[in-house]
């Protein structure tokens, strides 16, 4: 569908002139007339990524009595094994299950933004745009079943939610190309960045997509805990230059056996089945 950029960076930029500060993309796309809300999305997380962003992107998670909108954590950061509701009082888990993902403005694009003045890009800034309340959230396992969001293993029993920079599209942003699939991204004409997967990349879509159903079946902690730690061994094995093999059918098979225990969820199944044959084959 596409978005008109140049009318969601007017928005923002208004917004940091008010020094607003969490939002997410249903509020931008609604300021800024943009009906392709994931696109939106998609846009924000561009704009926080790099040494130039402008954004920060945090997890908001809920409190799991009241649903209240409470801690936030920023990407590649580790949910803590408890939080205090500070509304309710009430102790909780976080998880991923019940999180959304927000926006903040950095201070250095805030400062920017104000030595421009109230007129930089648009005659009317300054007039009244309101910030309307955040009413409807942008779900993080929504995110990563879509793949704008990526789930990754710590490899302390636990998850990362990350970008997800092997997203096969391709949009154009202004000067920047972000092709995900190559992990290519472009700066102006001449200059190009090149991230390059440190892991085969086979192994690394298995294992996403796997832990991807793992977050979402509904195990028990300490169950989940368990195949997730022998997912990590099995996959740092298989990364090695020469993969013990003894080793790696070892791991597998008790990962077969853990989720044949835990759980009878077919997309999780498969999914298991997919990476162990991968892993098996190596």
């Amino acid at each position: 569908m596409g978005i008109k950029t140049t009318a969601v960076n007017m928005v923002l930029e208004e917004l940091a002139y008010k020094e607003e500060q969490r939002f997410n993309a249903h509020q931008i796309a609604f300021l800024s007339g943009q009906r392709d809300i994931e696109e939106v999305n998609e846009y924000l997380l561009h704009l926080s990524q790099g040494k130039f962003a402008s954004l920060i992107a945090k997890i908001e998670v809920l409190c799991e009595e009241n649903d209240h909108p409470d801690a936030k954590y920023n990407l590649n950061e580790p949910l803590p094994s408890h939080e205090i509701c500070y509304i309710c009082g009430d102790e909780y888990v976080p998880t991923i299950e019940r999180s959304h993902l927000v926006f903040y403005f950095k201070d250095s694009y805030i400062q920017e933004v104000k030595k421009k003045g109230p007129g930089s890009q648009d005659d009317d800034k300054g007039v009244g745009l309101e910030l309307p309340e955040m009413r409807e959230f942008m779900y993080i396992p929504d995110l990563i079943r879509k793949g704008t969001l990526a789930i990754e293993p710590d490899f302390k029993g636990g998850f990362l939610v990350t970008v997800n920079h092997n997203y096969g599209n391709t949009h154009q942003y202004g000067a920047i190309d972000a092709r995900g699939n190559k992990g290519n991204i472009g700066l102006g004409e001449n200059v190009t960045i090149t991230q390059i997967l440190n892991e085969n990349t086979e192994i690394a879509n298995l294992t996403r997509e796997l832990l991807s159903q793992l977050q979402n079946a509904n195990l028990p902690t300490q169950q989940r805990t368990e195949i997730i730690e022998v997912v990590n061994a099995a996959t740092e094995v298989a990364n090695a230059e020469e993969p013990n093999k003894t080793i790696l059918k070892s791991l597998v098979q008790s990962g077969k056996g853990l989720i044949a225990a835990a759980t009878t969820s077919t997309a999780l199944i498969e999914a298991y089945n997919q990476w162990s044959t991968f892993i098996g084959s190596m």
